[in-house]
């Protein structure tokens, strides 16, 4: 029943958001395409000018933190998404409708076994980020220390089962529609994307990971890695120092804290350098939304970087061929 439930909303969405219309007026179904001329509305509103892009992006957020998560990732996959869709989809970055702030803070009791008033001087119900797997709330331990509270949507994981599974059905679906399709490999972006997801649920690995960058990166001037608090850490709860920066990509305020673009950008290439070819292990999820640049000190910025729930490390072969790419790139050798 839920799957079917999901279905139905899955092609009323479909057909809210005019995606058979696109399909009519592009060739990525090939003859099929004609068969949405059988549906009577298609006869009569077949001009209607179509924003397919924006209309992609508000599929994801009405089908909620999965399809948004999905839409994040495929975002950066220029190769497969021409740049209107892949522009809208970036905007899906910590944009999330959050869960109730009192359901959470039930959470973290029944997670830690303490009630909340004796872990925090101030816990905020209000979540200040709310993204697909988690939402974060800022608090004040009883210590003194400014921190967040990052909290794992309750019955994520069922959800995520039942949309992976209706994913790898749509893309199985689509793939055999048309070359064109099959040609975007969506069944591998699906399978890669499963993978990802369910390590994201776990924040007990996101503690190792983060540790173990904070630990590579303990002496740097270039980057900050805030301090988890191991003695209240599970599963589904993880408290972190709170970091006070400006996001990589707001551009107005970086330059209004007269913060140098030139110096973040040879910065974030230098820390991209250095975690894959010296540490080989990396952030391996460095969207805006996770990069915050510090206004601490503005001749001499550095960043802040968070969420290390997907982290990775490259095989020597992978590490000699993408320094083989970048350096062909260097020296214009596209041949």
């Amino acid at each position: 029943m839920k799957n079917f439930l999901r279905i139905s909303k899955i092609t009323f969405l479909f057909f809210k958001y005019d995606i058979d219309k696109y399909l009519i007026r592009s060739n990525l179904m090939g003859s099929k395409k004609y068969l949405f001329f059988l549906i009577p509305w298609n006869l009569f509103t077949f001009k209607k000018n179509i924003n397919i892009a924006e209309n992609i992006r508000l599929i994801c957020e009405d089908l909620g933190p999965i399809f948004v998560k999905l839409g994040q990732m495929i975002s950066t996959r220029k190769d497969l998404l021409s740049d209107d869709i892949a522009t809208e989809l970036a905007k899906l970055q910590d944009n999330v409708t959050p869960f109730d702030g009192e359901i959470a803070r039930k959470l973290i009791e029944d997670e830690l076994g303490k009630n909340i008033n004796d872990i925090f001087e101030s816990f905020d119900s209000s979540p200040m980020a709310s993204a697909s797997i988690a939402q974060v709330h800022p608090a004040k331990l009883k210590t003194g220390e400014d921190v967040i509270v990052k909290v794992v949507r309750p019955d994520i994981r069922s959800k995520i089962i039942q949309d992976i599974s209706l994913m790898k059905k749509i893309a199985n679906y689509l793939e055999n529609l048309s070359d064109d399709f099959k040609r975007m490999h969506l069944i591998d972006i699906v399978n890669d994307y499963e993978m990802v997801i369910y390590d994201e649920l776990n924040l007990i690995k996101e503690a190792a990971n983060a540790k173990q960058i904070r630990k590579n990166f303990l002496n740097s001037t270039n980057i900050y890695i805030p301090t988890v608090y191991c003695s209240y850490l599970t599963n589904k709860v993880m408290i972190m120092e709170r970091i006070y920066g400006i996001p990589i990509n707001d551009k107005k305020s970086l330059e209004m804290e007269n913060i140098s673009f030139e110096d973040i950008a040879e910065k974030s290439v230098e820390l991209f350098f250095i975690q894959v070819f010296e540490h080989n292990f990396f952030h391996a999820d460095m969207h805006p939304g996770n990069i915050f640049a510090s206004k601490e000190s503005p001749e001499k910025p550095f960043y802040y970087a968070v969420d290390y729930a997907i982290c990775g490390s490259l095989t020597e072969s992978n590490q000699i061929l993408l320094a083989q790419m970048i350096s062909c790139l260097l020296e214009r050798d596209f041949f």
